[in-house]
Protein backbone atom coordinates (compact mmCIF):
# COMPACT_ATOMS: atom_id res chain seq x y z
CA UNK A 1 0.00 0.00 0.00
CA UNK A 2 1.17 3.53 -0.63
CA UNK A 3 0.11 7.09 0.11
CA UNK A 4 1.67 10.17 -1.46
CA UNK A 5 1.73 13.64 0.06
CA UNK A 6 1.64 17.13 -1.39
CA UNK A 7 4.95 17.66 -3.14
CA UNK A 8 7.16 20.47 -1.97
CA UNK A 9 9.50 20.41 -4.97
CA UNK A 10 8.27 21.23 -8.45
CA UNK A 11 8.62 18.31 -10.84
CA UNK A 12 9.06 15.68 -8.13
CA UNK A 13 7.17 12.39 -8.47
CA UNK A 14 6.37 9.28 -6.47
CA UNK A 15 7.23 6.18 -8.47
CA UNK A 16 6.63 2.55 -7.51
CA UNK A 17 8.13 -0.22 -9.64
CA UNK A 18 7.70 -3.99 -9.91
CA UNK A 19 9.26 -6.32 -12.52
CA UNK A 20 6.31 -5.70 -14.90
CA UNK A 21 4.89 -2.29 -13.91
CA UNK A 22 6.06 1.24 -13.16
CA UNK A 23 3.45 3.46 -11.49
CA UNK A 24 3.77 7.21 -11.08
CA UNK A 25 1.35 8.39 -8.40
CA UNK A 26 0.00 11.94 -8.29
CA UNK A 27 0.01 14.08 -5.15
CA UNK A 28 -2.26 12.94 -2.34
CA UNK A 29 -2.92 9.53 -3.86
CA UNK A 30 -3.65 6.31 -1.98
CA UNK A 31 -3.40 2.91 -3.54
CA UNK A 32 -1.89 -0.53 -3.53
CA UNK A 33 0.25 -2.71 -5.75
CA UNK A 34 0.32 -6.50 -5.56
CA UNK A 35 2.79 -8.85 -7.20
CA UNK A 36 1.96 -12.56 -7.35
CA UNK A 37 4.54 -15.36 -7.37
CA UNK A 38 3.56 -15.91 -11.02
CA UNK A 39 4.74 -12.37 -11.85
CA UNK A 40 1.22 -11.03 -12.43
CA UNK A 41 0.70 -7.59 -10.87
CA UNK A 42 -2.21 -5.31 -10.17
CA UNK A 43 -2.33 -1.62 -9.37
CA UNK A 44 -5.24 -0.11 -7.44
CA UNK A 45 -5.89 3.57 -6.90
CA UNK A 46 -8.34 4.22 -4.08
CA UNK A 47 -8.02 8.02 -3.93
CA UNK A 48 -6.18 10.33 -6.31
CA UNK A 49 -4.68 9.24 -9.64
CA UNK A 50 -1.71 7.53 -11.22
CA UNK A 51 -0.07 6.58 -14.50
CA UNK A 52 0.81 2.93 -15.04
CA UNK A 53 3.38 1.84 -17.63
CA UNK A 54 3.88 -1.86 -18.29
CA UNK A 55 7.12 -3.58 -19.27
CA UNK A 56 5.79 -3.76 -22.85
CA UNK A 57 5.20 0.01 -22.96
CA UNK A 58 1.44 0.06 -22.50
CA UNK A 59 0.20 3.11 -20.59
CA UNK A 60 -2.93 3.17 -18.44
CA UNK A 61 -4.27 6.18 -16.54
CA UNK A 62 -6.05 5.35 -13.30
CA UNK A 63 -8.36 7.60 -11.31
CA UNK A 64 -10.11 7.13 -7.97
CA UNK A 65 -11.52 3.61 -7.40
CA UNK A 66 -9.87 2.14 -10.49
CA UNK A 67 -7.50 -0.80 -10.98
CA UNK A 68 -5.59 -2.58 -13.70
CA UNK A 69 -4.11 -6.08 -13.77
CA UNK A 70 -0.88 -6.76 -15.67
CA UNK A 71 0.24 -10.28 -16.56
CA UNK A 72 3.78 -11.57 -16.09
CA UNK A 73 4.62 -10.66 -19.70
CA UNK A 74 3.62 -7.02 -19.14
CA UNK A 75 0.23 -7.10 -20.94
CA UNK A 76 -2.43 -4.92 -19.28
CA UNK A 77 -6.01 -6.12 -18.89
CA UNK A 78 -8.89 -3.65 -19.25
CA UNK A 79 -9.32 -1.20 -16.37
CA UNK A 80 -11.70 -2.20 -13.59
CA UNK A 81 -13.85 -0.09 -11.30
CA UNK A 82 -13.28 -0.91 -7.62
CA UNK A 83 -16.22 -1.42 -5.25
CA UNK A 84 -17.25 1.68 -3.27
CA UNK A 85 -16.04 2.25 0.29
CA UNK A 86 -18.41 0.93 2.99
CA UNK A 87 -19.93 3.34 5.52
CA UNK A 88 -19.48 2.16 9.11
CA UNK A 89 -22.63 2.18 11.27
CA UNK A 90 -22.03 0.52 14.64
CA UNK A 91 -20.33 0.89 16.91
CA UNK A 92 -19.88 4.52 15.90
CA UNK A 93 -16.54 6.31 16.21
CA UNK A 94 -15.52 6.91 19.83
CA UNK A 95 -18.34 4.78 21.25
CA UNK A 96 -17.98 3.26 24.70
CA UNK A 97 -19.58 -0.17 25.08
CA UNK A 98 -20.23 -1.43 28.60
CA UNK A 99 -20.65 -5.09 29.50
CA UNK A 100 -21.00 -6.77 32.91
CA UNK A 101 -18.47 -9.38 31.73
CA UNK A 102 -16.74 -8.45 28.43
CA UNK A 103 -15.21 -11.95 28.10
CA UNK A 104 -18.73 -13.38 27.63
CA UNK A 105 -20.20 -10.54 25.56
CA UNK A 106 -20.86 -10.29 21.84
CA UNK A 107 -19.94 -7.08 20.03
CA UNK A 108 -21.53 -6.48 16.63
CA UNK A 109 -19.77 -4.48 13.92
CA UNK A 110 -22.19 -3.22 11.25
CA UNK A 111 -21.88 -1.19 8.04
CA UNK A 112 -24.06 -0.16 5.10
CA UNK A 113 -24.30 -2.65 2.26
CA UNK A 114 -22.31 -1.66 -0.82
CA UNK A 115 -24.06 -2.06 -4.19
CA UNK A 116 -22.33 -4.78 -6.21
CA UNK A 117 -20.42 -6.19 -3.23
CA UNK A 118 -20.65 -9.95 -2.74
CA UNK A 119 -18.58 -10.01 0.44
CA UNK A 120 -16.60 -7.84 2.85
CA UNK A 121 -13.18 -7.84 4.51
CA UNK A 122 -13.16 -6.73 8.17
CA UNK A 123 -10.15 -5.77 10.25
CA UNK A 124 -10.00 -5.06 13.99
CA UNK A 125 -6.83 -3.96 15.79
CA UNK A 126 -5.60 -2.21 18.91
CA UNK A 127 -3.92 0.30 16.58
CA UNK A 128 -5.21 2.56 13.79
CA UNK A 129 -2.28 1.28 11.67
CA UNK A 130 -3.76 -2.25 11.50
CA UNK A 131 -0.26 -3.76 11.54
CA UNK A 132 -1.19 -6.57 13.99
CA UNK A 133 -4.89 -7.24 13.45
CA UNK A 134 -6.81 -9.15 16.09
CA UNK A 135 -9.43 -9.90 13.43
CA UNK A 136 -8.56 -10.04 9.70
CA UNK A 137 -11.54 -11.79 8.15
CA UNK A 138 -12.62 -11.85 4.52
CA UNK A 139 -15.52 -13.57 2.80
CA UNK A 140 -18.18 -12.07 5.08
CA UNK A 141 -21.44 -12.18 3.13
CA UNK A 142 -23.52 -10.02 5.50
CA UNK A 143 -23.09 -6.33 6.34
CA UNK A 144 -22.27 -7.17 9.95
CA UNK A 145 -20.10 -9.49 11.98
CA UNK A 146 -20.32 -10.60 15.60
CA UNK A 147 -17.19 -10.78 17.73
CA UNK A 148 -17.14 -12.80 20.94
CA UNK A 149 -15.29 -11.98 24.14
CA UNK A 150 -13.32 -8.81 23.41
CA UNK A 151 -11.16 -7.74 26.35
CA UNK A 152 -11.57 -4.31 27.88
CA UNK A 153 -9.66 -1.69 25.91
CA UNK A 154 -9.69 0.48 22.79
CA UNK A 155 -10.26 -1.05 19.35
CA UNK A 156 -10.07 0.25 15.77
CA UNK A 157 -12.07 -1.32 12.95
CA UNK A 158 -12.52 -0.90 9.20
CA UNK A 159 -14.20 -2.68 6.30
CA UNK A 160 -13.56 -3.12 2.55
CA UNK A 161 -16.09 -4.35 -0.04
CA UNK A 162 -15.28 -7.19 -2.46
CA UNK A 163 -17.06 -7.62 -5.81
CA UNK A 164 -18.13 -10.82 -7.63
CA UNK A 165 -14.73 -11.08 -9.33
CA UNK A 166 -12.92 -10.96 -5.98
CA UNK A 167 -11.70 -7.39 -6.48
CA UNK A 168 -11.36 -5.62 -3.13
CA UNK A 169 -12.02 -1.89 -2.86
CA UNK A 170 -10.54 0.62 -0.44
CA UNK A 171 -11.00 0.25 3.28
CA UNK A 172 -13.35 2.59 5.07
CA UNK A 173 -11.94 5.19 7.41
CA UNK A 174 -11.47 3.51 10.76
CA UNK A 175 -13.79 3.88 13.73
CA UNK A 176 -12.57 3.51 17.31
CA UNK A 177 -14.58 2.08 20.17
CA UNK A 178 -13.82 1.19 23.77
CA UNK A 179 -14.99 -1.89 25.66
CA UNK A 180 -15.37 -1.35 29.43
CA UNK A 181 -16.54 -3.53 32.29
CA UNK A 182 -19.64 -2.22 34.10
CA UNK A 183 -18.37 -0.27 37.10
CA UNK A 184 -14.95 0.12 35.45
CA UNK A 185 -13.15 3.26 34.19
CA UNK A 186 -15.39 5.93 32.73
CA UNK A 187 -18.47 4.78 34.66
CA UNK A 188 -20.29 7.00 37.13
Amino acid sequence: NFQTVRRSASGSAAEISTPTVRTTAAEQTEGGIRVAHSGDSDVRIWRGSGQVETRTGERVSLGPAEAVAVDANGKAAPKKVLPPVPTLLAPPHQAEITYPDPSRATTMLAWKQVPGATSYHVMLDYSAYFNRPIVDRGGIADSSVQLQGLDTGKYYWRVAAVDKEGVEGAYSEFARFTVVRRGGPGMA
